[in-house]
């Protein structure tokens, strides 16, 4: 699958998810795909975003991981805009990558 038609079928899940999942404020794409450096071997980074959760950190990736039925590997992040605030407070470098390369799906 080459990089536009992913960027496709991402878009067609974030917005999936968005529809199904009212708690969600935001998809963003990271990594290598939305720098568009990545290889075959390379995996799809998520982050999810939502409103606030009562789930585990692991519960909340089970999810939502079901929805990325794609051929290549899925790295899933899923936070709540709290955590993410006090992430930002503390200049938390996974944040400040997201930030910098990151791509909003939703």
């Amino acid at each position: 699958m080459d990089r536009p038609e992913l960027l496709e079928k991402l878009q067609q899940i974030a917005g999936t998810i968005t529809e199904r999942h009212k708690e969600v404020s935001a998809i963003h794409l990271f990594g290598s795909v939305a720098r568009g450096d990545h290889t075959g071997l390379s995996d799809v980074d998520i982050l999810i975003v939502l409103r606030q959760s009562d789930q585990s950190p692991v519960e909340r990736i089970r999810s939502f991981f079901p929805y990325f039925d794609l051929p290549v590997g899925v790295d899933l992040v899923v936070y709540t805009e709290e955590e993410l605030k006090r992430m930002e407070e503390l200049s938390n470098p996974f944040l400040e990558r997201v930030n910098r390369e990151g791509m909003r799906l939703a």
